[in-house]
C-alpha cells in the first residue's frame, strides 16, 4: 500500500495539470458557445431576408418577365411572319422582273432584226 501510494503522490501533479486543462478547454468552449448563440439569431435573420428576397424575385419572375417574354415571343413571330410575307412579295417581283427582261429582251432582238 505504500507504493500505491507514492505512486499517486507522483500521479498529484500529472492529474492537476490534466484537470486544469480540461477545465481550460471547458471555459474556452462555454465561451464559443457563447458566441455562436450570439451568431445564430443573425443567422436566422438573414436566411430568413435571403428567403423573403427568393421569394420577391420568382414573384417578380412569375408576374413580369415571364409575360414579357410571351409577348416578345409573339412579337418576334409577328415579325417573323411579316418578314417572310415581304420576302415572298420580293421574290415575286423579281421572278415578274425577270420575266419581263426576257420579254423585252426578245423584244429588242426582233427589233433588231428588222
Amino acid at each position: 500500500t505504500q507504493n500505491v501510494a507514492q505512486v499517486q503522490r507522483n500521479d498529484l501533479p500529472n492529474l492537476n495539470r490534466a484537470i486544469n486543462d480540461l477545465n481550460k478547454n471547458a471555459e474556452f468552449n462555454q465561451r464559443q458557445v457563447e458566441q455562436l448563440a450570439q451568431v445564430v439569431p443573425n443567422l436566422e435573420r438573414s436566411v430568413g431576408e435571403t428567403q423573403r428576397l427568393a421569394e420577391t424575385a420568382v414573384t417578380d419572375i412569375n408576374n413580369t418577365i415571364h409575360p414579357n417574354l410571351r409577348d416578345l415571343a409573339a412579337n418576334v413571330s409577328a415579325s417573323q411572319r411579316a418578314l417572310d410575307q415581304r420576302q415572298r412579295g420580293l421574290d415575286n417581283f423579281q421572278q415578274d422582273f425577270t420575266e419581263t427582261v426576257n420579254r423585252l429582251g426578245g423584244r429588242v432582238d426582233n427589233i433588231e432584226r428588222t
